[in-house]
């Protein structure tokens, strides 16, 4: 995280020496007319340790674990009961996401398009609102974007973010047949659809991703 900040002089009413009436001083305040500050965190892992998904290590950096994904039982916008076993295909993307994420409506597009692209080919995919409090908003924030790929609700954050290390969204999940996770991406930046369409590409035997366009 990297923060900047600047403070201006607006306003100065102090007592002038007689020095600075004469050299138009600020007086016994003499604060500079403009102040820059910059600052950044930056979050390290423990040495020696790596975060963990399940009780199993992770996602790498390259995107790929042997982690298996936890089922799930939540329930569509009508209250149907669903769980991972109804999406289940040759692969499956699993998105963690909530209506007014600005991210997510970047990249939820994108995975829409992958979706219509892949759906016939073995692929499906799942969208699962993590903001309870968000959930009035899914049905129209779907039909206004044209979204078909099913949605999910009934979790809350804190056994969302525990279960699957949601720490930004979207969280995206691709998973094959058996449950085990092929790929994983905590948050988004231009680019990454690509690079999950790659992985799906990947694991359904796809040679060519420009052969389909």
């Amino acid at each position: 995280m990297i923060q900047a900040q600047i403070g201006i002089a607006m306003y100065r009413d102090r007592t002038k020496s007689v020095p600075d009436k004469i050299l138009g001083g600020h007086g016994d305040a003499a604060f500079a007319d403009y102040v820059w500050l910059v600052s950044y965190n930056l979050r390290l892992p423990k040495k020696g340790s790596a975060e963990s998904l399940n009780g199993i290590k992770a996602p790498n950096g390259k995107g790929a674990t042997s982690a298996s994904f936890k089922p799930f039982n939540l329930k569509t916008l009508d209250g149907t009961s669903k769980t991972l076993q109804d999406y289940a295909n040759k692969v499956t993307v699993v998105s963690f996401f909530f209506p007014k994420c600005p991210y997510c409506n970047v990249d939820l597009p994108e995975e829409q398009k992958i979706y219509d692209k892949y759906k016939d080919k073995g692929l499906s995919m799942v969208w699962i609102n993590i903001l309870p409090e968000q959930e009035k908003l899914i049905a129209s924030w779907l039909e206004e974007h044209h979204y078909n790929v099913p949605v999910l609700v009934g979790a809350s954050m804190d056994s969302l973010s525990k279960d699957y290390q949601i720490k930004a969204t979207p969280t995206n999940y691709l998973i094959d047949e058996n449950g085990a996770v092929l790929y994983f991406k905590s948050g988004y930046k231009p680019g990454d659809e690509k690079s999950l369409e790659a992985k799906i590409a990947a694991a359904l035997n796809i040679a060519s991703i420009a052969q389909l366009r």
